[in-house]
């Protein structure tokens, strides 16, 4: 595989990887109705503003990407074989989730 193309891959793992364990921690803080649990105010904008900052990374990786795939499609291995579509529905979904947590934390 192409260095370049491993290190984006390498790059968005390590930030989806992140993300996961700030939205686990994210839930921790939340109940059930969707509301901050008293007194954890000051952590949830927090892990709400290392959530937005990672959202922006995983952005910029998944742009990285997709322009890779554009102009290398024949340096891509089976492996990692990935659609245009499916990197513009990944940017979709990840700005609707930057968005709603970034309202959320705002609301608060």
């Amino acid at each position: 595989m192409n260095g370049e193309l491993k290190m984006l891959w390498k790059t968005y793992d390590f930030i989806l990887h992140k993300i996961v364990s700030l939205e686990d921690e994210l839930s921790y803080l939340i109940d059930p109705k969707r509301e901050v649990l008293e007194g954890h105010g000051p952590k949830f904008k927090k892990v709400c503003a290392g959530l937005v900052s990672s959202y922006d990374k995983q952005l910029l990786t998944i742009r990285e990407l997709k322009g890779f795939y554009k102009k290398n499609p024949t340096e891509i291995n089976e492996g990692r074989k990935s659609s245009i579509e499916a990197f513009n529905e990944l940017e979709e979904v990840t700005t609707e989730l930057r968005s709603a947590i970034s309202k959320k934390a705002s609301d608060f």
